[in-house]
């Protein structure tokens, strides 16, 4: 495989010492009879180890269409010191998870469904919402594990 021969593991070195392990044995403490934990292997790393891979012509060309995307937060040309530059959430994402939480929030009062249930037009009712919109909640709220609330579902469905 072409970059895994530039690793070496060394195995860590064994104790043989048959004196030292009696000495540990027959200290009379009978309840400490787990081993040490033996101690761990080297990997070494010989040449350029994957930077191999990185360097093949075949990637030199995805790496330029990443330079040209206008909407990318990977600056491929950013300095390894600066760190990588955050994506800023749009004004549809941050009202997207605030309307989630907004459902999932008004789902704990057991009275508000009696009160305003879904289909009524109150500032409560998820069906108000666009299809893409209600689709994009619906999708935050499975990935948050909150849709398969029976009360959070519900608010989506007349």
């Amino acid at each position: 495989r072409l970059g895994a021969g530039c690793f070496e593991w060394v195995p860590p070195p064994k104790i043989v010492d048959e004196d030292e392990a009696k000495a540990t044995t027959d200290d009379g403490d009978e309840n400490n009879s787990s081993p040490p934990p033996p101690p761990l292997g080297q990997v070494i790393e010989h040449g350029q180890g994957y930077d191999v891979i990185r360097q093949h012509p075949f990637f030199a060309k995805h790496v330029s269409d990443l330079e040209k995307q206008t909407n990318s937060h990977l600056d491929i040309a950013v300095e390894a010191t600066q760190p990588a530059p955050q994506p800023i959430p749009s004004l549809r994402d941050l009202a997207v998870r605030a309307t989630a939480l907004f459902i999932d929030q008004s789902s704990l009062d057991v009275d508000l469904e009696d009160e305003h249930p879904p289909g009524d037009g109150s500032s409560f009712d998820a069906l108000r919402l666009k299809p893409a919109e209600r689709a994009s909640v619906m999708h935050l709220l499975d990935r948050l594990h909150l849709l398969k609330e029976p009360r959070v579902y519900r608010r989506f469905f007349p």
